[in-house]
């Protein structure tokens, strides 16, 4: 279960967010898209197959209770296939996000462009916490995830957070 106090606490900019990631985390984004089955990156590697592979490197580092040092729950199979079918509904032309793993076991994804434009989607299962600061404004909830990504996170992701061309 995701603690919405979590989230309200990730977004709210007079509080730093939480900083709760395993080491794999901290590695260099090179390390990080690097494909289990191949040494080296390769500009023909898909962006939904470079996040995947970021799930399974983080998954690897954080699969052991307590891989925080603070009793994290591990990273369970159910976790990786949420977040899996998540970057398989993730809309063309929307920028990468940074991917985290929670506290919970469960996998964040962070789009951030700096000065108040930030958008987190935390998947556990079927459902999808987002909380997002977009200027002046602010969005959070919860949506179930079936065959299609929610049109909530969808239109944030289209209105806010496209690739630059």
């Amino acid at each position: 279960m995701i603690d919405m106090a979590l989230v309200q606490v990730a977004f709210n900019r007079d509080n730093a967010r939480p900083v709760v990631v395993c080491e794999a985390a901290k590695g260099t984004n090179d390390e990080l898209f690097r494909s289990a089955f191949l040494d080296t990156p390769s500009i023909l590697f898909s962006w939904r197959l470079r996040l995947k592979n970021r799930i399974y490197t983080l998954a690897k580092d954080c699969s052991s209770e307590g891989w925080n040092g603070e009793g994290a729950f591990p990273m369970s199979s159910e976790a990786i296939n949420a977040a899996e079918r998540f970057i398989d509904l993730l809309p063309e032309g929307v920028m990468e996000p940074s991917i985290t793993v929670e506290n919970t076991g469960d996998m964040a994804f962070d789009w951030d462009i700096g000065a108040d434009m930030t958008f987190t989607v935390i998947v556990s299962r079927d459902r999808a916490v987002y909380a997002g600061i977009f200027g002046d404004s602010r969005r959070r909830g919860t949506e179930r995830i079936h065959s299609e990504l929610p049109g909530t996170i969808k239109d944030v992701l289209l209105a806010y957070f496209r690739k630059k061309t």
